[in-house]
């Protein structure tokens, strides 16, 4: 396994603050979401943290839970004067240190389709995801400078990989992945990085933002827009949506990133998550046309007569790492997710989010666990007490409809009792393809096949014995 080397203090490791001084680290958009949770692990971490916030509320908030470790001030990023303000709070607040990092972190999301988007909402999103970060990223370099620190600027995928009925908030992105280039060679000579962090889909409060604009768009539509675009954004909300609730939590994307910003040597960029490292990959992997496929099928545009009409199938070439156009499947995300934080981790909290209450699994499982969502999470949490590092290798998904179909490989230590036998400390492995169908958001059935023949082997018994393990589990 790779080890990385971490920064005693954000920036070069040879320059920053003095012994025993505080790191100091400031993150717009800290108020909520994504930016409140990096501000309070930094804080966590020993850094003085100032950031930016829209109202009194959150900066009471963040100031009470953080032990008045985080400085919260209100600040409009599209104001010059209000950026210079913040700039000279913190200034004063620091004296001549200078700060080790700086988090541009705002961002806000223009839905709809690029005919019903006016030049005036486009240029709003300009200037507050892109002119905005630029004009506090140049107001704080020179108090960078003299820590020779770090900027890390909140991308997203969408920066490789445009959405449809989301093109200024990808386009955004975009611009900001170019600009980020300029700055980084710009910037060498002083020994400031700039890394870019991509996340993918997160669980924050942004939901309820996004539903406001997408029903600010459809109130704005006229007649034709609707007859024209209705459906394509109707299907994109559903998808939108399930995309969000499948994403990853902020706290867990927040550590990602504060990890990235330690990092050393500084990376130019990265994906955080495995979702965001599978559709950048994608987008660099596919061509054009496949990519315009992979966009139908993401939005499930691909189910619209208007969106099929006229389309000439690309082809789903999948590279060799398993990523096609159905791993963007909203439905997969889900599975995806039981996967690898439930069934990978043991957090049954999320057990019980993908789960519907009228759960059957189809398939009888080694030792007589019911049919339904209570005997579902009684197999994961006896397996993880005969396994506690069990975990699943994806091989490849894919969907028909509302099933999703994995090819998985599970791994794990036995360490616990498991078909009565006492654990032996082998690491065992087996193949699993398994069906579950996902509908409004929840896994709803199950179908599985698996490679148990291969566990009597690596348990090192017969076929008779193993039958009659096989019997008394069940």
């Amino acid at each position: 396994m790779e080890t990385k080397a971490h920064l005693s203090s954000a920036g070069n490791p040879e320059a920053g603050l003095k012994k025993n001084h505080q790191r100091t680290a400031v993150i717009t958009g800290a108020g909520e979401g994504l930016g409140r949770e990096m501000a309070l692990i930094l804080a966590n971490k020993g850094y003085r943290v100032f950031g930016t916030a829209l109202s009194e509320k959150e900066v009471l908030e963040l100031a009470s839970t953080s032990s008045n470790r985080v400085s919260l001030t209100i600040t409009d990023i599209t104001d010059e004067a209000a950026v210079q303000h913040f700039n000279k709070v913190v200034a004063s607040e620091i004296g001549q240190e200078g700060i080790n990092l700086l988090i541009s972190n705002v961002g806000i999301l223009t839905p709809g389709p690029m005919e019903a988007i006016t030049v005036d909402a486009l240029r709003h999103e300009f200037e507050v995801d892109v002119f905005g970060a630029v004009r506090v990223i140049n107001t704080f370099l020179p108090l960078l400078r003299k820590t020779q620190g770090r900027i890390v600027q909140i991308s997203s995928y969408s920066g490789k990989f445009s959405v449809p009925f989301s093109g200024p908030s990808s386009a955004c992105k975009a611009a900001l992945e170019s600009l980020a280039d300029a700055y980084r060679t710009e910037l060498k000579p002083f020994g400031v990085d700039f890394i870019v962090a991509e996340p993918g889909n997160m669980r924050t409060n942004a939901p309820a933002k996004s539903a406001a604009a997408i029903k600010k768009m459809q109130d704005r539509m006229t007649p034709e827009l609707h007859e024209l675009y209705g459906a394509g954004f109707a299907s994109f909300e559903a998808a939108f949506n399930s995309l969000q609730d499948a994403g990853l939590p902020a706290a867990t994307a927040a550590a990602m990133i504060i990890d990235l910003a330690e990092q050393q040597p500084a990376p130019a960029r990265a994906p955080i998550g495995e979702e965001a490292a599978r559709v950048i990959q994608t987008a660099h992997d596919k061509s054009d046309a496949e990519l315009d496929e992979i966009r139908l099928s993401f939005l499930g545009l691909d189910k619209l007569d208007a969106y099929t009409r006229n389309r000439k199938p690309a082809g789903d070439k999948s590279s060799e790492n398993g990523i096609s156009s159905s791993s963007l499947d909203p439905g997969i995300a889900i599975v995806r997710r039981n996967t690898e934080e439930v069934q990978g981790k043991g957090n049954y909290d999320v057990f019980e989010e993908l789960f519907a209450a009228d759960f059957i699994d189809h398939t009888p499982q080694p030792g007589g666990f019911s049919a339904d969502r209570e005997g579902a999470r009684e197999l994961y949490k006896k397996l993880r007490e005969a396994f506690p590092d069990f975990h699943a290798e994806i091989h490849w998904q894919t969907t028909d409809g509302d099933r999703v179909t994995t090819f998985k490989t599970y791994h794990g230590t036995h360490q616990g009792t498991f078909w009565g036998l006492a654990p032996t400390g082998k690491k065992i492995h087996f193949e699993t393809v398994d069906v579950m169908r996902v509908r409004e958001g929840k896994i709803t059935e199950h179908w599985g096949v698996a490679n148990l023949f291969s566990l009597l082997q690596q348990f090192d018994l017969g076929p008779d014995l193993g039958n009659k393990k096989l019997q008394a589990a069940s």
